[in-house]
């Protein structure tokens, strides 16, 4: 590690600029010490980010020719009484900076750092992440001038979050009327970049659009043309690492989603469970066809019961079964108008029974 002059000066001052509440941060306690500002309002910053640091009051360029070094530190429970006096106990020296980073004649300097999840055991001897708080130290030296109020500043403390997605990953639009899904995601908003992007790859069905609002929400929306499933996938990024997928299911316009049954045995008792239905308004009522004697569908939920009927017309084999769902009316007045109206919908589908003796 390149050795620097050490130097005093009356103070120095760090800011983690970007978007966001300006919230202060006071350094180690000190008349003369430093005074830090992280631009944050929630001081998570995501993991493999790209952080912009400004800073003031450091030793000038031509006092201190290498540059300033940035690192990780670990600060336990985020307070300033916690912030370690010793590199080699509470930092992460492989975080040091690569690039050199001057100063001008002032002493100031607009710099931009990559951000480490780090964790301990394993990579790291420090945590810095989602329960972890951390801190970034800048200075002339970390290695001989760490403690040095005069030549360095640690930053507030942050907590390091990947994104996720919050929403769920399936939705149904019916073809009746336009409807809206808002996908949702979180922690994934840092200081270079407070907008994380989101986008969609798969086919809609045609009448459905998809648009990243620019917030950490995205927004599918339409009157599909088209009935069926459609398996699309979302993906959040704003810089950071890794990146958030999921994979979801769009159904389009009212159908049966059951596609097979349970087999059933001659002589014994029987029950498939409720037969499923996407899209559609309920209450909804069933009718099965085909059954074998001694089978019946329930007329609310399609679940088929009973027990087979030993005689010489029931025999084992394949039964073909028509299921026809009807879904109720939503009605609609010019008093009070509703835009979801629609007159009642009809899914059907066929499925298989096998029957065994």
């Amino acid at each position: 590690m390149r050795k620097k002059t050490r130097l005093a000066l009356v103070g120095a001052a760090l800011a983690l600029a970007g978007s966001g509440i300006s919230i202060p941060f006071a350094g180690p306690a000190s008349a003369s010490g430093a005074s830090v500002t992280i631009v944050n309002s929630s001081g998570s910053l995501a993991d493999g980010g790209t952080v912009t640091l400004t800073g003031t009051g450091f030793p000038a360029h031509s006092a201190d020719p290498t540059g300033l070094e940035i690192i990780e530190c670990s600060d336990p429970g985020g307070s300033p009484s916690n912030l370690p006096f010793d590199p080699a106990q509470g930092c992460d020296g492989n975080t040091v900076s690569s690039n050199q980073i001057n100063t001008d004649a002032s002493g100031n300097f607009h710099s931009t750092y990559t951000l480490a999840k780090l964790a301990s055991p394993g990579t790291s001897n420090i945590n810095c992440d989602a329960s972890s708080d951390c801190v970034l130290w800048v200075g002339v030296d970390y290695n001989n001038d760490f403690s040095n109020p005069s030549t360095r500043a640690f930053s507030a403390p942050f907590t390091i979050v990947s994104p996720t997605f919050t929403s769920a990953a399936s939705a149904a639009f019916p073809t009746f009327t336009t409807t809206t899904f808002t996908v949702m995601t979180t922690g994934t908003t840092e200081l270079a970049n407070p907008s994380p992007t989101i986008t969609e790859t798969g086919a809609l069905p045609s009448g459905v659009t998809f648009h990243d609002n620019g917030n950490g929400t995205a927004t599918l929306t339409g009157k599909p043309s088209a009935i069926g499933t459609f398996p699309l996938t979302f993906k959040s990024f704003n810089g950071g690492a890794p990146d958030a997928t999921q994979s979801f299911s769009l159904s389009s316009g009212f159908r049966v989603s059951t596609t097979s049954l349970p087999a059933a045995t001659i002589g014994s008792s029987y029950s498939s469970g409720p037969i499923s239905v996407l899209g559609g308004t309920a209450p909804f009522k069933f009718k099965v066809k085909g059954l074998p004697k001694g089978l019946k569908a329930s007329k609310t939920t399609g679940l088929i019961s009973g027990t087979p009927a030993v005689s010489k017309k029931v025999k084992p084999g394949v039964f073909t079964l028509t299921v026809t769902v009807t879904d109720s009316k939503v009605k609609s007045s010019t008093k009070h108008p509703n835009p979801s109206a629609h007159g009642k919908e009809t899914a059907t589908a066929t499925l298989h029974l096998t029957l065994t003796s």
